[in-house]
């Protein structure tokens, strides 16, 4: 590249061609963004609205069996304690009343949200 007056033109085509080398990687970017959009709302929209209701009348069935069995045990010091040999711990008084209160209110708005939803098909 020792001719003289070329050095000018170039280096105008070394930048075009990085400059096309950029718009291209830019339009895989966004080609890849615009292919990845529809997943990620596919899985805000339904997965997660999915995991929610498979799991939360779980916990709920969790929360009745710890209100209807004693799950706190008190482990005996010494080389042989384990749960088995354990003492149960009674819920407090306060708390029963408490979580009852809780699983009414869950199941009332369980039937307000059907009777909502029925009402919606309806019309």
């Amino acid at each position: 590249m020792n001719d003289p007056g070329l050095d000018e033109p170039i280096q105008e085509t070394s930048k075009d061609v990085e400059q096309d080398r950029k718009d291209e990687l830019d339009f895989h970017k966004e080609d890849e963004q615009a292919f990845l959009t529809p997943s990620r709302w596919w899985f805000a929209s339904t997965a997660f609205p999915l995991l929610a209701g498979t799991f939360g009348p779980m916990a709920s069935a969790f929360s009745v069996c710890a209100l209807s069995e004693n799950w706190r045990v008190i482990v005996p010091d010494g080389p042989g304690g384990n749960e088995a040999h354990g003492f149960n711990v009674k819920d407090p008084a306060w708390q029963v009343p408490q979580i009852q209160k809780e699983h009414l209110e869950v199941l009332c708005r369980a039937v307000e949200g059907y009777l909502r939803s029925r009402l919606v098909a309806e019309y």
